[in-house]
């Protein structure tokens, strides 16, 4: 059985290690969103299904170190306040707190 890629990376995002780590899971998710096969709404679909929300947060994470604009994937899911969230929290790590 193959997967799809929207399906490997929403498999990839919810457990690293079938990525290889987090480092390969980055080049997946870059290679994907740069990519003809990017499909947002089937993403979405899929991340809901397997019902991690730690994978939004891991997107949310690797969109922003990437530097991967998507802003009507930002906009229209949230993506932007689990961004704002991760940067709130690096600060605070930054900072001692």
């Amino acid at each position: 059985m193959v997967s799809e890629p929207t399906r490997t990376v929403v498999d990839v995002l919810d457990d690293p290690a079938l990525g290889g780590g987090m480092r390969h899971v980055a080049e997946i998710v870059h290679a994907y969103f740069t990519s003809d096969m990017r499909d947002d709404d089937l993403l979405l679909d899929y991340i809901a299904r397997v019902g991690n929300r730690t994978i939004y947060k891991r997107l949310g994470f690797l969109l922003e170190t990437l530097g991967l604009e998507i802003p009507a994937l930002v906009t229209e899911y949230g993506l932007g306040e689990v961004r704002r969230t991760l940067r709130r929290q690096c600060r605070a790590h930054e900072d001692g707190k």
